[in-house]
């Protein structure tokens, strides 16, 4: 809702005192576009309005077969005729060995009143079977310690609502999509296209597939087999429409293309036709030869983490190119390699998308990765800011904050500019509400030196901006501008 003011947002919840909590959050961000009710998903109905995106994350297992069938009901009645609902559920057969270790943990935990000795019992009992367990049946002791490595380090409350509440219903993909069916809803996909490739689990996957799968949703059920699968989170459509599978060039037209693919080798030289590794997160790589494509994922870091426009790629890849091998970059431009050169960067982005490797937008980014005059962080990240360590930045991502990041976000309403903000920590530091390390001396010298704290402010502005933290000058009022009703 902050970042879309031009959106309005609707949000439904049984639990009364969350539904308190954040109508203070909305008042004390000053938010006009949200509603938030308390009442139960049974008491929605066709005159509570259509909406573009209905989003139930972490609820259908967990209600019972009434509720279920009522976020259905709810995502067919009150979708838009083009707009996409997403449900996230349990599935088996992953959760066939889970549920069996819940059913334990339950067993054991109603035998106490309270929730923080219920869940503290739960891990206890966990515990005891491992450490009871080796010599028994060496298969039940690896799963119960592979068990034990997903829920120790996750919260109490998680471990509740996952393995201790009353309801939690696991089905098969075939179930969950036969009973969005009934309700005149088609399975659209994943949100992430990587799960969906059965390419990207093995050539012999793939292969087989192809003959076992005479649909897509006896595909899918087959990569849940294949994976083990416990948890989906699905988008949904109406049923009547025929959503185009085929991925293309005309589908990226419109795009904007973010990467964070960072070359292997600090220099290499790019207009050489060798094979060259860009690494993404988690260890994953992509090998490209061809010095257009290579042109393309640099120019792609270079900006990262703003977009560049699919209908500019080749441009600025070509730019790059010419520039490397000293040529005129408007005569590469026009050559006859034009219409290769982007038939290759299509299909390297196409090929990229399916594995996560680059990110697609429908619109331009929120964020501006410049220093502004007067920097700018909207009122939700402010209020973040002050009250915990962690915000959701302009792309909806969660970031992790330090002392530094809260300090100067607070402080970013748009009427502080950087003089103005070094001279606030120069306070703040005296005061000793802040703690930096420098090598100038103790926290008077700093506190004293408008140049140190004009570079401090500096480097922290800096490293917001790349969180995607701070707003443009023009995207500042509350009005917006009317790219800010486009989802991501």
């Amino acid at each position: 809702a902050a970042a879309m003011p031009q959106s309005t947002f609707v949000g439904v919840d049984l639990s009364g005192r969350q539904v308190a909590e954040g109508h203070e959050l909305i008042q004390s961000v000053g938010l006009q576009n949200i509603e938030l009710r308390h009442q139960s998903l049974t008491e929605i109905g066709p005159t509570d309005g259509l909406f573009d995106y209905i989003i139930c994350h972490g609820v259908y297992s967990w209600v019972p077969s009434q509720v279920q069938d009522a976020i259905l009901r709810i995502s067919a009645e009150n979708l838009s005729r083009h707009g996409v609902a997403y449900i996230s559920y349990n599935t088996n057969p992953g959760w066939f060995m889970r549920g069996m270790v819940r059913q334990m943990m339950c067993f054991h935990a109603r035998q106490f009143d309270d929730a923080e000795t219920q869940v503290a019992q739960a891990r206890a009992l966990l515990d005891f079977l491992i450490e009871s367990g080796p010599a028994t049946d060496p298969t039940y002791h690896e799963l119960l310690k592979r068990e034990a490595e997903l829920i120790r380090p996750r919260a109490d409350s998680y471990l509740f609502h996952e393995h201790l509440e009353a309801n939690n219903e696991p089905l098969f993909f075939h179930e969950f999509a036969e009973r969005a069916g009934q309700h005149g809803l088609r399975y659209l996909c994943e949100t992430q296209l990587s799960e969906m490739i059965p390419a990207n689990y093995g050539e012999k996957v793939d292969e087989t597939l192809q003959q076992l799968g005479s649909s897509l949703i006896h595909v899918e059920q087959y990569l849940d087999f294949v994976r083990n699968r416990t948890f989906r989170r699905t988008l949904l459509c109406h049923g009547d429409l025929q959503p185009v599978r085929e991925l293309s060039e005309q589908q990226l037209a419109d795009m904007h293309i973010v990467s964070s693919l960072q070359p292997a080798s600090s220099s290499f030289n790019v207009t050489l036709p060798a094979a060259e590794e860009f690494r993404g997160q988690a260890g994953v790589t992509a090998t490209v030869t061809q010095p257009i494509l290579k042109a393309a994922l640099l120019e792609l870091y270079d900006v990262s983490p703003a977009a560049i426009p699919f209908a500019n790629l080749a441009k600025v890849a070509s730019r790059r190119l010419a520039a490397a091998e000293g040529m005129d970059a408007f005569a590469v431009r026009n050559s006859d390699r034009v219409a290769e050169d982007q038939m290759s960067i299509t299909q390297l982005m196409l090929e990229l998308y399916s594995r996560d490797l680059v990110s697609l937008r429908a619109g331009s980014p929120r964020f501006t990765l410049d220093i502004e005059p007067r920097p700018f962080a909207n009122a939700l990240i402010r209020h973040q800011a002050t009250v915990q360590k962690w915000a959701t930045n302009l792309q909806h991502d969660v970031v992790s904050l330090n002392d530094l990041d809260c300090q100067l976000l607070r402080r970013l309403d748009g009427t502080h500019d950087v003089d103005g903000l070094a001279e606030e920590f120069g306070q703040l530091i005296l005061a000793g509400d802040l703690v930096v390390e420098h090598d100038g001396g103790d926290a008077r010298t700093l506190a004293q030196n408008g140049e140190l704290l004009r570079q401090l402010v500096e480097h922290g502005l800096r490293r917001l901006s790349r969180m995607c933290l701070l707003q443009p000058a023009q995207d500042r009022s509350d009005a917006g501008n009317p790219e800010s009703a486009e989802l991501s």
